[in-house]
């Protein structure tokens, strides 16, 4: 114990509580000063279009609670002159007949009719068959009703396939709203509710790819939602300018009456017969600055799903107990809302800031592997930046040399307090010379 605390009395609180620092080398070089503060110029002005570019300021979420109701009108004369496709039947099977066209209403074309549905199908080609009525009672385990696939195959049944005329001439109406949650927050609302009347927005063609530029088909803006002649303020387009804009090749319209590319349609089956799916997403966003410090817009991005093909069978049970089959084709427009909404967040900006700047150690490696490697004064740059310390093995032999003569100091002062002469053994003089050092 004593001799810990002897120990701890010995150590230099100077060297104990030391402060390390790094030394820094003023390199007083024209051209390297330059290259540097070119380049944390450069990388300078990158974080600051980074931040104002993509909106790294921006506490987004994407959006919530959302919904979407839809509904159809066909304005066309009934004078109107059918169109051509109504007298060219499709591939039909055995005991089908084609009925030409069949005009509905829109109420008809729609299905389902003027639903909150994220999906939508207008109707192009319908199938109909009627069972026989039946002769027996529900009630009973043993009456069924067949199948449609059942009845048609059976062929004794009339089955009918039509076409519903100036479908490209149908006018869609989209109701929308959205809500985004952005939390408890001092520096911002905890959230928006938007309705799409109150909000502008465009219909897009391209698919939003890289390869296809995008152009505006239809556009609700302002003057539009403002505007008292308009039947409605609800984003109305065509089936027409859907067909424009789905076609990822940005350059036609798609033609319902081309050859089907899907596995299921029949050959030289057109699209108009087999159907398809049209991806339809809302896309939301918001761009927070000082001008328009909440206007949030939305965009449609429509694009065809390649070798798609949409039907679906519906069922009406007739009073004699007869029941019709309807079986619908045509183009089904899945909605869905995405994107991201956005508001000023302190934390955020910070964030992006602090992640941005480790950027600026990119100038210091670059100028330093430079300076270190290719410069052609790279010798004297290292001399300046390394400096060598000295051989610590040189350091080692010295302390030790010091010891051993400590050590043999030390023997020969005790052999003088004790008065013991030099002695043949060694060993007992060792153990003497512990012992005492020991006491001491």
């Amino acid at each position: 114990m004593g001799l810990a605390l002897s120990k701890l009395r010995s150590i230099d609180p100077d060297v104990l509580f030391s402060y390390t620092t790094y030394k820094v080398v003023k390199v007083r070089d024209r051209y390297l000063g330059i290259l540097y503060y070119a380049c944390v110029a450069c990388i300078f002005v990158y974080i600051i279009y980074s931040i104002f570019a993509q909106e790294l300021y921006l506490k987004k979420e994407v959006p919530v609670a959302g919904y979407i109701r839809t509904n159809v009108q066909l304005n066309v004369p009934a004078s109107k002159e059918l169109p051509a496709y109504c007298s060219t039947p499709p591939p039909l099977s055995n005991n089908s007949t084609f009925g030409g066209c069949l005009s509905w209403s829109p109420n008809q074309i729609l299905y389902p009719h003027s639903t909150p549905s994220p999906h939508l199908l207008i109707t192009t080609r319908i199938t109909t068959a009627t069972t026989p009525p039946l002769s027996c009672s529900p009630t009973s385990p043993t009456c069924a009703v067949p199948s449609y696939t059942e009845l048609v195959a059976a062929g004794n049944t009339s089955v009918t396939t039509y076409y519903i005329p100036h479908i490209e001439h149908l006018s869609i109406q989209v109701d929308h709203g959205v809500r985004v949650h952005f939390g408890t927050n001092i520096f911002g609302p905890g959230g928006q509710v938007v309705h799409g009347k109150g909000m502008k927005g465009k219909l897009l063609s391209g698919c939003g790819s890289a390869e296809t530029p995008q152009t505006v088909i239809k556009e609700w803006d302002e003057a539009y939602r403002n505007d008292p002649s308009l039947p409605t303020r609800l984003d109305t387009f065509t089936v027409s300018d859907l067909l424009h804009a789905a076609n990822c090749t940005g350059k036609t319209m798609i033609d319902l009456d081309a050859e089907s590319p899907a596995d299921g349609a029949k050959p030289r089956e057109p699209l108009r017969s087999s159907g398809m799916v049209i991806s339809l997403p809302l896309v939301y966003r918001n761009r927070q600055n000082f001008k328009h410090a909440s206007e949030i817009k939305y965009r449609y991005i429509p694009a065809m799903i390649p070798g798609s093909e949409y039907k679906m069978l519906q069922t009406v049970t007739n009073p004699d107990g007869s029941v019709t089959y309807m079986n619908r084709h045509g183009i089904l427009l899945s909605f869905d809302q995405a994107g991201q909404i956005g508001h000023f967040n302190l934390m955020a900006l910070l964030t992006a800031l602090v992640a941005a700047t480790a950027l600026l150690r990119v100038a210091t490696i670059l100028v330093e592997t430079l300076m270190l490697w290719i410069m052609p004064l790279r010798n004297l740059y290292k001399k300046a930046k390394f400096e060598g310390t000295e051989d610590f093995s040189d350091v080692r032999d010295r302390r030790d040399l010091e010891e051993r003569l400590a050590w043999e100091e030390r023997l020969r002062r005790v052999e003088r307090m004790e008065g013991i002469e030099s002695s043949s053994n060694l060993e007992t003089k060792t153990v003497d010379v512990r012992m005492i050092h020991q006491k001491a």
